[in-house]
């Protein structure tokens, strides 16, 4: 029942991340279809806005579904969230464009994008949750692989934007992938009202009936910790899914097609370093393993920054290959920690709306700070690495911070 558990969570993983992520893979062509084009740099950045705003109703889905989860179950909570997640894609799929009918094109995109982030909010730190509970044994890896279908989902949505952007393809063929989102609502909700439910939620009887609020307040370092986690997560996932197709199409000449297919190498080693790094973790389950992912990443990002910014297509494949492993290494490790921060009466809540609120503010808005940085105020192509070093080092003080607590209290069971 184990394997079976985890399998469904990563195949519904997978089918929500794939709905979620391409608006970020074909972000360029929403810019083209559903928003004004007179000027292309202000179509990028009201694009990237929406792409931002799905990320702000992460915490509110995030609190929905995570006071649902702790009251009346895992697999309940990521039932709803995934068959929901599927109807906003589809709609997309399906709608003119703004030449057809103006700026309604851009609303409808906006509400779409609205429901998709409060949808995510539930979903990705939950089934997290849901499987670890299901396999305490080895979380490490558990949770890496959970964050290595999330990955699978990201890079079926940019091998199809690849497709799609291939010479021979009609014009309209970008939008077969987004009308696969209806076949992902019913699949996802299939596979997860199936399951059984999470036993660590079955044996704990103290449903917990706090405030958010409340929570932070007896928590703090759990929360500021998972909140950190979320936004370096988040600021690193999202520069490599969606940012840096931007970045090789429009700064380096690379055509869309040729970006979203050197991606996949980042993707690819995104998804395989996951559970990799999670069995790393789960041989050393301290902060030390941590503290050495923090230098390593710190250190680490310049360097990379530069390989993208080379014209030399395998210099550039070599950089998003260490970009997707520095990434693997905040998300692969991620849930086994966290998982351990709060009580099974709050985890839900607990982990899902302060990792959320990180990878909102920073996760989301990331893409549109490089932009307008580089676009609007001419700063340097390395701008994105100086904004994740910077929360490199907020990472790594949390972890101080937490780590002088823990050597008085072990992590909570």
């Amino acid at each position: 029942m184990k394997k079976k558990v985890l399998l469904a969570s990563s195949i519904g993983n997978a089918l929500e991340f794939f709905d979620f992520t391409l608006y970020g893979a074909f972000l360029s062509i929403i810019a083209e279809n559903f928003f004004p084009t007179e000027n292309q740099t202000a179509s990028l950045l009201m694009t990237l806005g929406v792409f931002g705003v799905g990320f702000i109703m992460r915490p509110f889905g995030a609190l929905f579904f995570g006071y649902f989860g702790d009251l009346f179950g895992r697999k309940k909570a990521l039932s709803y969230a995934v068959f929901l997640m599927g109807i906003p894609t589809f709609m997309i799929g399906i709608l003119p464009n703004y030449d057809q009918i103006g700026i309604a094109a851009s609303i409808i995109i906006l509400s779409g994008r609205l429901i998709q982030g409060f949808c995510l909010g539930g979903e990705y730190n939950g089934a997290a949750i849901f499987a670890i509970e299901h396999s305490q044994k080895k979380p490490g890896l558990t949770g890496g692989i959970i964050t290595g279908s999330c990955v699978a989902g990201a890079f079926l949505a940019t091998a199809s934007g690849t497709l799609t952007q291939l010479p021979d393809m009609p014009d309209w063929s970008w939008r077969i992938p987004f009308l696969f989102g209806i076949v992902v609502s019913i699949l996802g909700y299939y596979i997860r009202k199936n399951l059984l439910e999470s036993p660590d939620f079955i044996n704990d009887t103290s449903k917990s009936k706090e405030s958010i609020l409340e929570v932070i307040s007896s928590r703090k370092r759990s929360c500021l910790l998972s909140f950190c986690f979320g936004g370096l997560n988040g600021a690193l996932s999202y520069t490599l899914f969606a940012f840096l197709n931007i970045y090789l199409s429009r700064y380096l000449n690379f055509s869309l097609a040729s970006a979203m297919e050197v991606n996949l190498f980042g993707l690819l080693a995104f998804m395989i370093g996951s559970p990799l790094l999670g069995i790393l973790y789960d041989k050393f389950p301290n902060f030390s393993c941590l503290r050495i992912i923090s230098y390593t990443l710190f250190f680490s990002l310049i360097p990379i920054f530069w390989l993208l910014s080379c014209e030399l297509y395998i210099l550039v494949v070599l950089g998003q290959i260490l970009l997707g492993l520095c990434t693997a290494s905040i998300a692969g490790t991620g849930h086994a920690v966290m998982q351990k921060l709060f009580p099974v009466k709050e985890r839900y809540r607990g982990i899902s709306f302060c990792f959320s609120l990180g990878i909102g503010i920073f996760g989301g808005l990331s893409p549109i700070i490089y932009v307008n940085a580089i676009e609007v105020h001419k700063e340097s192509l390395y701008f994105p690495a100086i904004f994740l070093m910077f929360l490199v080092v907020l990472f790594y003080t949390s972890l101080k911070i937490s780590n002088t607590f823990t050597i008085k209290r072990k992590f909570i069971k």
